[in-house]
């Protein structure tokens, strides 16, 4: 090592000097590189942190509009004259199926239904002649469209005593009584 210091100290000045001013450029040229790298770092990390808050913003927005517009949803359907009549016309059906409608109706919808559990909602009509099959055939469609453009997981309609008449979805609840029957315990049957 000793050598090459005194190598470099015996070259003559037109060498040294150049050999300096390239030492001192590569040394510049990796201070420099350094601290772009540093300062560019930090501006992506900034960025994409603002990418993150404005999307983390937008999201917010779209919930709460969502959240809102379920009230609003609510109004309209309480005073729709469709909603009127499917109650009216779905306590009809409930109570000409006989002695345990809710058992009738879980079989046609449910466990005949010849769609897959995620499809359910696409049977109008279980084709057993029933008031209370025309009726759905009649209702179901305008019901099904209002979940699908809405974004909602179910809509459900029951009657003052606690029955589950109708809902598009048909899950398990469908046809049961939310006061004394098995998803008493349920959120839905809190709710309701």
């Amino acid at each position: 090592m000793h050598e090459i210091g005194v190598a470099v100290i015996g070259l003559k000045i037109w060498t040294k000097y150049p050999l300096i001013i390239v030492a001192l450029a590569l040394l510049s040229a990796f201070v420099t590189g350094i601290v772009a790298y540093t300062v560019a770092s930090r501006e992506l990390r900034r960025a994409a942190e603002g990418e993150l808050t404005a999307l983390l913003e937008a999201r917010k927005a779209a919930l709460e509009s969502y959240l809102n517009s379920i009230p609003e949803d609510l109004r309209f359907l309480a005073v729709t004259s469709q909603l009127r009549e499917a109650m009216l016309d779905f306590n009809e059906g409930w109570h000409e199926l006989g002695a345990n409608p809710g058992a009738t109706l879980r079989r046609l919808y449910v466990t005949e239904n010849p769609h897959p559990a995620a499809q359910r909602d696409t049977l109008d009509h279980a084709g057993d002649g029933s008031t209370y099959s025309s009726y759905h055939e009649y209702h179901h469609p305008w019901f099904r469209d209002f979940l699908r453009q809405r974004g909602y997981g179910d809509i459900f309609l029951f009657d003052p005593r606690g029955n589950l008449l109708y809902t598009v979805v048909k899950d398990p609840a469908f046809a049961t009584n939310l006061i004394a029957g098995p998803w008493n315990k349920t959120g839905l049957g809190q709710v309701f």
